[in-house]
């Protein structure tokens, strides 16, 4: 093989591998599992939807969608009345929402921002049904029962808690959760080699 076509064929194999390499490849979970997983779950309309362009090497632009919350299923704080949920442009996002939809919405709270992807959230347009359903067919439960474990009260814990209950908070046992999905992850790409 001559030196240019083993260079084409270096060049064509890093370009195709960078564009299989920007797929989303999710752990498959359960939906019922990604809304106990969730830091939020409400039923809401999309007001509108804004584009926001990354700065710098690692920023990727995002979509940001404002919504207007009608009902909360879950939560781990108290949620606006209309907010803020972003999620990015590339394949793992959920880039085709349309406006003047109500959807039921599942995610995660980072950075303080409340952020959707297609690995770990619930996105599902309500049918004429009244119905949440995802990829137009299937059925969305949005009334989750997740297992809860208490947590452990000391007396340091209380005097730095911002909770206005009675004391009585649970937290969802998410300690190994990441642990099983990163093997589970390396086992499957393990499995295509």
């Amino acid at each position: 093989m001559s030196p240019s076509s083993l260079m084409t064929l270096v060049i064509t194999t890093v370009v195709l591998s960078s564009k299989i390499c920007t797929a989303c490849v999710c752990i498959q979970i359960a939906d019922e599992s990604k809304i106990c997983l969730s830091d939020f779950a409400i039923s809401g309309s999309l007001l509108e939807t804004n584009s926001i362009s990354g700065s710098g090497t690692n920023s990727s632009d995002e979509i940001d969608y404002r919504v207007s919350v009608g009902t909360v299923h879950r939560s781990s704080r108290t949620l606006p009345s209309k907010m803020s949920i972003v999620t990015e442009t590339h394949t793992c996002g959920f880039t085709d929402l349309q406006t003047n939809r109500t959807y039921f919405i599942s995610g995660q709270i980072q950075d303080g921002k409340y952020r959707i992807n297609r690995c770990s959230s619930v996105v599902a347009k309500y049918g004429p049904d009244n119905v949440p359903y995802r990829d137009s067919d299937v059925k969305v439960i949005v009334n989750v029962t997740c297992p809860i474990e208490t947590e452990e009260k000391d007396d340091d814990s209380n005097s730095n808690s911002n909770s206005n209950d009675d004391g009585n908070s649970a937290v969802l046992p998410t300690s190994n959760v990441g642990l099983l999905a990163f093997f589970a992850l390396c086992a499957g790409i393990l499995k295509k080699f």
